[in-house]
């Protein structure tokens, strides 16, 4: 619960430098894909798959993906970013199972989004 709000307050951090205040007071945001993972051998975490506004370069959003990152609370440890040449792939990457403790509940809905 407390990674999970944690990557909501990640999120609404990003959502804040990248579109606005006020496409957030609306309920917009960026289309993400949120999974968690970790088991008795993995260390939690999450795997994100953020769309990048058409607007935004990818190095000013990585930017501001690791500024966001390390404003929250869990923002100590390192961020891996990494662009997503084939959605296909990546979405297999994400939920594989055998690095996750309870794959139907590996999907965060509650920080998974379809965008603005």
């Amino acid at each position: 619960i407390k990674a999970s709000e944690n990557l909501r307050q990640f999120r609404n951090r990003l959502n804040r430098s990248l579109l606005g205040r006020t496409a957030t007071r609306k309920g917009q945001g960026l289309a993400c894909f949120a999974v968690n993972e970790g088991t008795a051998t993995v260390l939690p975490h999450y795997h994100l798959c953020i769309d990048r506004p058409a607007n935004v370069t990818a190095q000013t959003f990585e930017a501001e993906i690791e500024k966001a990152w390390h404003a929250t609370d869990f923002g100590n440890h390192h961020v891996y970013i990494e662009p997503c040449y084939g959605l296909d792939g990546w979405l297999d990457y994400m939920t594989q199972r055998q690095t996750k403790a309870d794959f139907a509940s590996s999907i965060d809905w509650n920080n998974t989004q379809t965008g603005a």
